[in-house]
C-alpha cells in the first residue's frame, strides 16, 4: 500500500473504519495497520525499531539524533461496540433526547453535537458499559468522540449508570436515562447544546465537505 506523507495525512485522509493510520516517522510517512489484536501491534513495534535502526546504525554513535523509541503503539481508533446508537456525522447540530452531554468537534470548536446514551451499551449485554473511543461511533464522529473531554464525559456517564443499574437491578442498558441526566446536569454538565450556539449556515453537509482531523 503505498505511503501517505505526514503532513497529507494530518490535513486531509481519514482512517477507514476498522483500521488507522500510524505514523512510523518523517522520513518512513505513515501506512495503515489493524489495531486488533496483541500479535500486529507487537510486530508493528519491532518493524518500527528495525527500520529506525537500519537509518542510524551507519551513524557516528555520538551523533544519533534519536533519543528514546515508544514503548507502545499511540492506536487513536481500533474496535468499538456497535451499540444501541452510533455517534455519525448526521448528528451534528442534533439535538438527543437520551443526551448524556453537549460537546465539540475539538478541531472546529463551534460544531456541536449531543452524545446518545445508546453510544455506551448494547441491549442483550446486561453488564457492558463502554465510553470514549470504545463507544459506538463512525466515521468522522469517532474522531468527535476519542479525545479526552468526550472521553470523560462519558466514562463519568458510565459510572452513573452502572451506580443506578446497580441501585435498580436492571441491566445497564435500562438504567434510567434521566436519572442520569440529572447527575450529570448537577455536577455542571451541558446536557443539551443552545440553538443559540449554532454558527449561521452551518450544516452536517457543509462540514462533511472540509478537510480531516488527525
Amino acid at each position: 500500500m503505498a505511503q501517505i506523507e505526514p503532513i497529507t495525512w494530518f490535513r486531509n485522509a481519514h482512517p477507514e473504519q476498522g483500521s488507522l493510520r500510524v505514523q512510523v516517522s518523517a522520513a518512513q510517512g505513515i501506512f495503515p495497520i489493524p489495531g486488533a489484536s496483541v500479535e500486529v501491534v507487537s510486530d508493528y513495534l519491532i518493524q518500527n525499531q528495525l527500520k529506525l535502526f537500519e537509518k542510524v546504525k551507519d551513524q557516528p554513535r555520538m551523533e544519533r539524533d534519536v533519543q528514546y523509541l515508544p514503548a507502545e503503539a499511540q492506536l487513536r481508533t481500533t474496535r468499538h461496540i456497535d451499540g444501541d446508537a452510533t455517534l455519525t456525522m448526521d448528528d451534528l447540530y442534533r439535538h438527543q433526547e437520551t443526551s448524556i452531554g453537549a460537546i465539540c468537534d475539538f478541531d472546529h470548536r463551534d460544531r456541536l453535537f449531543e452524545v446518545p446514551f445508546g453510544t455506551l451499551v448494547k441491549h442483550g449485554f446486561d453488564n457492558l458499559l463502554t465510553c470514549a473511543r470504545s463507544a459506538s461511533a463512525s466515521g468522522w464522529g469517532w474522531d468527535v468522540l476519542r479525545v479526552i473531554p468526550p472521553a470523560v464525559l462519558t466514562g463519568q456517564a458510565a459510572g452513573i449508570a452502572a451506580a443506578l443499574a446497580l441501585d435498580e437491578q436492571k441491566p445497564v442498558y435500562d438504567a434510567p436515562v434521566s436519572a442520569i441526566q440529572k447527575v450529570l446536569a448537577d455536577t455542571g454538565v451541558i446536557i443539551h447544546f443552545d440553538d443559540a450556539w449554532v454558527p449561521a449556515d452551518q450544516t452536517a453537509d457543509t462540514f462533511a465537505q472540509t478537510e480531516g482531523h488527525l
